[in-house]
């Protein structure tokens, strides 16, 4: 194996990793949103924690635009690697 080949697999295992850390992170705050909203049929809309919602889904939303990016690495690196 040359060094480059090794260096690309470096990279490509950094980017699986944060891949997965990135899908754990959308998932926990697509589920925080749905915990924050749960209830809003059966209780008073005032109680609703609307903003803490929105700013998990903002963040999923961010961290979604980040994981396009981490699968496109991921797709260009082992494209070179084959």
């Amino acid at each position: 194996m040359n060094i480059e080949r090794a260096i690309l697999m470096g990279h490509l295992s950094e980017f699986k990793m944060k891949k997965m850390e990135l899908e754990t992170s959308i998932s926990a705050n697509i589920r925080a949103t749905q915990n924050f909203l749960a209830g809003a049929n059966i209780r008073p809309l005032s109680e609703i924690d609307v903003d803490s919602a929105l700013v998990n889904l903002r963040e999923a939303a961010r961290q979604k635009k980040e994981l396009s990016g981490i699968l496109e690495k991921i797709r260009t690196t082992e494209l070179e690697l084959a």
